[in-house]
């Protein structure tokens, strides 16, 4: 994937209701208007739920969306 297709969006650009649960509107308001620009393929977004790690993606209204292939699946198990 092209390095310009990907956009990391840090806690520090967030608004400070990020890490509210269930989630703000702001952060839904956010990740529309970034979607919506069509400007990357693919987001980088922290985790609300596991620190130090990341939510990505995909934007499908991307022009680069038509190349993306899906290699493979892995599940993942969530513990309580």
């Amino acid at each position: 994937m092209p390095a310009h297709s990907i956009r990391e969006i840090t806690e520090y650009e967030l608004p400070i209701t990020w890490l509210q649960q269930p989630f703000s509107k702001d952060s839904q308001e956010i990740g529309s208007a970034l979607l919506t620009q069509k400007d990357h393929l693919l987001l980088k977004l922290p985790s609300v739920l596991i620190d130090r790690e990341f939510n990505f993606v995909l934007n499908t209204m991307h022009p680069l969306m038509s190349a993306v292939k899906i290699i493979g699946v892995n599940g993942y198990k969530i513990h309580d």
